[in-house]
C-alpha cells in the first residue's frame, strides 16, 4: 500500500513537472513570437531612418565617420547597418538587425537569468525590453543585447570582455554601463588588463567619433535653467515606475499628464533604496548614473523616454549580477517587473493596431497622384525624411536651401525646425509652384492649397501635404543636395508601397 501510495504521488508530482515545462515552453514561444512580429510590422520614424541612411549612402568609411559629427553616436551602430545592407539589403537591415539582437536579448533573459521562471517572461515582456529596445529600430537594441551578454558570460575569464568593450562603441549611456561593470570586475579582483587595455582604446576611438561638427546645432535643446530641467527630469522620470506612453490616447515618447503619474518617480527612488540595501556600490552606481541624467538634461538637451528607461535596465542588470550571488528579490522590484510586463502587452497591442508611423501613406497617395517629379519642401526639415527613404525622393529643408534625404543637424536645418512656417510659405509662393509636406496644418489664409491629410501612428507624428501655386505656373527652381556625394538609398518598389497598411 506505501509503495503503491508513494509511486502515485511520484507519478502526480511527475505530470506536474511536465505541465510547468509545458506552460514554460509555451511562455517562452509566445514571447519570442511576440518580439517577432512586433519587428517585421515596425514601420520606422526620423531617427531610425537617418541612421540606416547614414550607413547605406554614406559612400566609403571617412563619409560615415564625418556624417556622425553631426549625430553624437559612436559608429558600432552603423557599421553594423552597413554590413547587414550589403548582405540582406538595404530596407531589410533594419529590421534584420532586431531580429538579430532582440531575439538575443529576448534568450539570454528567459534561458540565462538567475531568476524564477514567471520573472523571467515578465522581464522579457517589459515595456523598455520588448519595444524600446527590442521593437524600435535603434542603437539600444545593440547595447541592452551586449549588457545582457556580459551578464550572462560574467564568471567566465575571457567571454565577459569582449561585450565590456563593445558598449562604449554603441553609445555614450551603455559607456557608462561599462564603467560600472569595470568597477564591479576590479572589486571581485577578476580584472584582465589586455581587456581593460581594448576597453580603453574603444572608448577613446568612441569618444574621438562623437567630436561635433563646427557648425554642429543640437535639435533638441536643453532645459530653460538647471533647475527646471531637475523639475522637467523627475516629472517625466516617472515613466521609468510605470513605462506607460500616453497623451490623451497611445503616443510615443510622452507621458500621462496627470499630476499623480509625476510623483510616480518616488516609487522608483524607493524601489532602488530598498533593492539595494547593503549594497553601496549598486547604490552609487545608480545615484551616479541618474546624476549623469540630470546633467545631461539640464545642460545639454532634452532627453527622451527612451534614455530615461536606461536606468530601469541598469537595476535591472544589477539585480542580475546579485542573484548569481545569492542575493533576494524584494517585493517592491517583483511588483515593479510585473507593471513593466503589463505596460509591455499593453504597448505591444497598440503598437500591432496602429502603424508605429503613417510615412509609408504619405509616399503612397504622393505616388497615386503622380507627384513624385514635382519639387518637394518639407517642414520641419527632417519631417519627409520616411518618406525619402521609402520613395527615393528628395526634399528641399525649408530654409535650408538645399535637397536633402536624410538630415544634417547643423545651424541650417535646425533653424527650419524652429521658423514660422506660414510666413516662410507666404514669403516662397511667387517664386514657382512646389509641393509642401508639414507636421502643422497651415491657417486658411495660406496660398496653399491642401490636398491631402494622413493623421499620426504611434509616434504622434501627423503629415500635411499642400500644394502651393497652380499647375500653369513653372516650378520652383531645382537646388543642390545638402549633402553631396551621398549615395542613393535603395527604394522600395511600388508594389511594395500599394499593399502597405
Amino acid at each position: 500500500m506505501a509503495s503503491a501510495a508513494q509511486a502515485d504521488g511520484w507519478t502526480s508530482r511527475s505530470r506536474s513537472v511536465r505541465r510547468s515545462d509545458l506552460v514554460w515552453t509555451a511562455g517562452v514561444c509566445a514571447v519570442l513570437l511576440l518580439q517577432a512580429v512586433l519587428i517585421l510590422t515596425h514601420e520606422p520614424f526620423v531617427d531610425e531612418w537617418q541612421a540606416l541612411q547614414i550607413a547605406v549612402q554614406s559612400p566609403d568609411l571617412a563619409s560615415l565617420l564625418g556624417n556622425l559629427r553631426y549625430e553624437g553616436h559612436p559608429a558600432l551602430w552603423y557599421l553594423g547597418l552597413r554590413g547587414l545592407g550589403a548582405i540582406v539589403g538595404a530596407q531589410w537591415a533594419l529590421p534584420a538587425a532586431n531580429l538579430i539582437l532582440a531575439l538575443t536579448t529576448q534568450c539570454l533573459i528567459v534561458f540565462r537569468a538567475p531568476f524564477p521562471r514567471w520573472l523571467r517572461l515578465a522581464v522579457a515582456l517589459s515595456e523598455p525590453i520588448l519595444f524600446e529596445y527590442g521593437t524600435v529600430f535603434r542603437s539600444y537594441a545593440l547595447g541592452v543585447a551586449l549588457t545582457f551578454w556580459l551578464l550572462a558570460a560574467w564568471d567566465s575569464k575571457r567571454a565577459v570582455w569582449l561585450p565590456l568593450i563593445l558598449l562604449p562603441a554603441v553609445e555614450s549611456f551603455f559607456g557608462i554601463f561599462s564603467l560600472a561593470f569595470l568597477a564591479y570586475r576590479f572589486v571581485e579582483k577578476r580584472l584582465w588588463w589586455p581587456g581593460v587595455a581594448a576597453w580603453a582604446l574603444v572608448s577613446a576611438l568612441s569618444a574621438w567619433t562623437v567630436i561635433p561638427a563646427a557648425d554642429f546645432v543640437p535639435v533638441y535643446p536643453a532645459a530653460p535653467s538647471p533647475f527646471a530641467g531637475a523639475v522637467l527630469l523627475l516629472q517625466q522620470f516617472s515613466i521609468v515606475a510605470v513605462p506607460w506612453q500616453w497623451d490623451g490616447g497611445p503616443e510615443w515618447n510622452s507621458i500621462p499628464q496627470s499630476g499623480w503619474f509625476h510623483a510616480l518617480w518616488l516609487f522608483f527612488a524607493l524601489l532602488c533604496f530598498d533593492q539595494t540595501r547593503k549594497r553601496l556600490l549598486d547604490r552609487a552606481i545608480l545615484a551616479g548614473f541618474f546624476g549623469v541624467l540630470l546633467l545631461t538634461y539640464a545642460f545639454s538637451y532634452t532627453l527622451a523616454n527612451r534614455h530615461l528607461m536606461l536606468m530601469g535596465t541598469l537595476l535591472i542588470a544589477l539585480q542580475w549580477r546579485q542573484s548569481l550571488r545569492g542575493g533576494s528579490l524584494g517585493p517592491l522590484f517583483r511588483i515593479w517587473v510585473c507593471i513593466g510586463a503589463a505596460c509591455g502587452v499593453a504597448t505591444a497591442a497598440t503598437a500591432l493596431a496602429m502603424p508605429f508611423d503613417t510615412a509609408p501613406r504619405v509616399a503612397r497617395i504622393i505616388e497615386q497622384k503622380n507627384l513624385a517629379g514635382e519639387h518637394w519642401v518639407s517642414a520641419p526639415a527632417q519631417h519627409a525624411q520616411g518618406v525619402s527613404a521609402i520613395s527615393g525622393m528628395l526634399f528641399e529643408g525649408m530654409g535650408a536651401g538645399c535637397m536633402n534625404d536624410f538630415v544634417r543637424w547643423n545651424a541650417a536645418t535646425t533653424a527650419s525646425s524652429r521658423m514660422d512656417f506660414a510666413g516662410w510659405v507666404q514669403r516662397e509662393a511667387p517664386r514657382g509652384r512646389f509641393y509642401l509636406l508639414i507636421q502643422f496644418p497651415l491657417p486658411r489664409r495660406s496660398p496653399a492649397v491642401e490636398i491631402a491629410h494622413v493623421g499620426p501612428g504611434y509616434d504622434g507624428k501627423e503629415y500635411y501635404l499642400y500644394r502651393v501655386g497652380s499647375d500653369g505656373e513653372p516650378p520652383r527652381k531645382a537646388l543642390p543636395r545638402c549633402v553631396p556625394g551621398m549615395k542613393p538609398l535603395p527604394p522600395r518598389t511600388s508594389a511594395t508601397l500599394v499593399n502597405l497598411r
